[in-house]
């Protein structure tokens, strides 16, 4: 029995808004996104030398320069100032974990170039985020860089490493590859439900953030949908499907480290607006592209 993955995502997404008090269990997010990496890495066939591809460029100009700027001065230049430096932090936000998760349900896909870019857009925005901010609001900003580093690094390394140790286990292998139909929804469906519980019980719907809601909707589409253009314009069909799933998926924790150091509390309400459409949008991207898993059992 192969489990439909938009019933995953739509039931994660209504649970977490359903039973706020999952969001107790946000510390094992991590722990779950590490063994889910694990499981996804068991059969990603790419080579780590590889680290620059041309296509890269089409995601770092989308998340530093286009995007940014566009999100700045048209999309978000009616809200106050807060929520519109909010705004503008997730347009600047790296690509997304989860992406290297669910994009084995796109049989169309670049494996190696979704992971080259997860790597490339997690380590280059350490250099070029307190300069994009600097030059649009015009004040240093710090960022902990060896932290982030660190975090980034461990959660690709790590699942990596473990993912070649147990393809060299055969009775290992076989037992994990058996579970993952079942296990890796699961897990999809954890981290989802209680991201959102978490964030949820921190927003209270308004005009304005109905409002704040829409443009954040269109900065998501809008990344994958120019990433998909550009694509079809510079590549082919299944990169352009590949640069449209990352491009499109945010690691938005990774921007409220940053958020919460240099701003004022309330920039973290664009920013968990962001975490909640993040999945919505997601879903969005593979139901256009849907297909089974690689390796799925039937």
């Amino acid at each position: 029995m192969r489990i439909n993955i938009h019933m995953v995502i739509i039931g994660a997404i209504a649970t977490g808004f359903m039973v706020p008090a999952l969001g107790v269990l946000k510390p094992l997010i991590p722990g779950v996104v590490l063994v889910l990496l694990t499981y996804t890495l068991m059969d990603t066939r790419v080579s780590l030398k590889r680290l620059i591809r041309k296509e890269v460029l089409v995601t770092l100009a989308l998340s530093a320069i286009v995007m940014p700027a566009f999100t700045y001065y048209v999309l978000a230049s009616r809200l106050e100032e807060v929520y519109r430096n909010g705004s503008l932090l997730v347009a600047l936000a790296p690509s997304g974990i989860i992406m290297l998760v669910l994009s084995k349900f796109v049989p169309d896909r670049d494996e190696e170039l979704i992971m080259v870019n997860f790597f490339v857009s997690q380590f280059s925005i350490i250099t070029y985020l307190p300069i994009i901010l600097h030059l649009f609001l015009g004040k240093s900003t710090r960022v902990a860089s060896f932290k982030l580093f660190a975090q980034s690094a461990l959660l690709v390394f790590g699942p990596y490493l473990a993912s070649m140790a147990i393809n060299r286990k055969e009775n290992l292998k076989r037992a994990l590859f058996n579970s993952r139909p079942f296990a890796v929804p699961l897990m999809i469906f954890l981290v989802i439900s209680i991201s959102i519980a978490d964030a949820s019980e921190k927003i209270l719907i308004s005009i304005d953030l109905l409002y704040l809601a829409l443009v954040i909707l269109c900065i998501y589409l809008l990344q994958g949908g120019l990433a998909y253009l550009s694509g079809r314009l510079f590549f082919d069909e299944t990169r352009a499907k590949t640069l449209a799933l990352v491009a499109s998926s945010r690691n938005i924790q990774f921007i409220i480290a940053v958020a919460l150091l240099n701003f004022a509390p309330m920039i973290i309400v664009p920013l968990i607006m962001g975490i909640l459409l993040h999945h919505v949008t997601n879903l969005f991207w593979i139901s256009i592209f849907q297909g089974p898993p690689k390796g799925a059992a039937a």
